[in-house]
């Protein structure tokens, strides 16, 4: 027997044209959409209502057999398969190659073809024999096993199931680092370039409902598909220093029309950030010449992490890593990695009470739960005194943030011998544009008061926070 039903990964489209419930011809929305099927022979697809995120949630769901003509336009299609019945259906509607029952039993009885011209070789066999055995163009040693019941087992069949039903979430995606270390270009890699309608790049980007598979066949909006890193910028404040290894992240934006890369400082995005300030924690760097704008009602997803230096001694500044373990990979989806330090940069000190303020402060730009710590040093000159931290969140105006928690440290101490070093930390559910203060008091009964800045011992006050979702 021979397997009839072709296969095509993210083959997804929705209808170019109405059709009635008997008609054998259809076509879809574009010609990069039809080059998501096969070109040559039969398929099986569902189509189901454009309404609905799939065809789980369709109960007049129609199976169809059909072949490729040309363009946008598939014939003969043969209607209400697999025990579906003939529909009308609309311009927007949804179809797309999947594997159904009855290409699975397709499969069943072509191996149970192959299993009966085996059957007189092994019948008196007693233990385990392979045979070496082409089935269906997939060639691999049977393990054939006799006995109450005998049964065949191919592992290449098993392996051909299983990619079939697990679909690629990112595919024929591969990140280059440029001969200009500072640029990185978005190829295919079954082309070695630029996407085109022959090489595509196919990504599940969620958006809010479920995933939808979209795909990248050309130039997009006057996008180029490659990242150029400018000098003396500081992209998302992670600072200019030798020999260290920061990262960032490639997002696919959807548009509503077409994919557009996006290179952001932190894993975690689900919605464009509209920033237009390179420092920003949640600055997106577009891909070069593109015309996007971004929006934060569009969805992105994470499809890649690199590796890069900034240090603005080097020519160019950023130099993006090529080697084996800080290469560009292509992931989907990870966990958010947002959070950092950041200090306070100079000693507040003055001769009276440091009254209650905001010493440092950050505004989250990703919606979770935050895992939250702040430690400072205060000084005070003579007498008994105390400082005080605190962490509040909410508002941008420390009075009327909310406090989470608090620490204080009391002592007779004085400013030539001894600090006071205080911590706190705390959890909350965070949203974007929540702020998160550490708050600050030192007091004493005399002399110079003092809240320690990095001007004197880095790292003296600081404000730790990270998304633990």
């Amino acid at each position: 027997m021979t397997i009839a039903l072709k296969n095509a990964n993210f083959a997804k489209s929705t209808l170019g044209g109405n059709i009635t419930d008997v008609a054998t011809v259809l076509t879809v929305a574009s010609a990069g959409d039809a080059a998501l099927f096969p070109s040559t022979g039969t398929m099986r697809c569902v189509i189901w209502s454009g309404s609905l995120a799939t065809p789980m949630q369709d109960t007049t769901r129609e199976f169809v057999t059909m072949t490729f003509s040309s363009g946008v336009t598939f014939d003969p299609v043969v209607r209400g398969r697999e025990s579906t019945s003939g529909k009308a259906w609309s311009t927007g509607d949804c179809i797309a190659l999947v594997i159904s029952a009855g290409k699975i039993n397709e499969l069943e009885a072509d191996i149970n073809t192959a299993s009966g011209h085996l059957d007189q070789d092994v019948k008196q066999a007693s233990s385990p024999t392979f045979v070496g055995e082409t089935l269906s163009g997939l060639t691999e040693s049977l393990p054939v096993f006799t006995g109450a019941s005998k049964e065949l087992v191919s592992k290449s069949v098993v392996n051909t199931l299983t990619a079939l039903a697990i679909p690629q979430l990112i595919s024929n995606l591969k990140l280059v680092v440029n001969a200009s270390v500072n640029k990185l270009d978005i190829f295919t890699k079954s082309g070695g370039a630029v996407p085109d309608a022959t090489n595509i790049i196919t990504v599940a980007i969620p958006d809010g409902t479920g995933s939808t598979f979209r795909s990248r066949a050309a130039t997009y909006l006057s996008g180029t598909s490659q990242f150029i890193l400018a000098d003396a910028a500081n992209y998302w404040t992670k600072g200019s220093l030798d020999a260290e290894i920061k990262t960032a992240y490639v997002y696919a934006i959807w548009d509503g029309t077409g994919i557009v890369w996006a290179l952001g400082g932190y894993s975690g995005f689900t919605r464009v950030p509209a920033s237009t300030t390179a420092t920003d924690d949640d600055f997106f760097l577009l891909e070069a010449s593109s015309t996007y704008t971004k929006a934060v009602t569009e969805y992105c997803v994470c499809v890649g992490k690199i590796h890069y230096q900034y240090d603005t001694a080097d020519t160019p500044d950023h130099t993006i890593q090529a080697t084996v373990l800080d290469a560009p990979q292509v992931i989907w989806n990870p966990k958010s990695d947002y959070g950092y330090q950041k200090d306070l940069a100079t000693t507040n000190s003055v001769a009276a009470d440091i009254a209650e303020y905001s010493a440092v402060s950050v505004t989250v730009k990703q919606s979770g739960q935050y895992c939250i710590s702040a430690h400072g040093y205060g000084v005070h000159a003579s007498g008994v005194g105390a400082t005080q931290i605190y962490i509040k969140t909410g508002s941008a105006t420390y009075g009327s943030a909310v406090c989470l928690a608090a620490g204080v440290n009391i002592g007779g101490n004085y400013w030539s011998s001894y600090m006071e070093s205080v911590s706190c930390s705390a959890q909350r559910y965070l949203n974007v544009g929540d702020t998160i203060h550490l708050g600050a008091a030192v007091y004493c009964s005399g002399g110079n008061r003092s809240l320690r800045g990095n001007d004197d011992i880095v790292g003296a006050t600081a404000l730790t926070f990270h998304r633990a979702d």
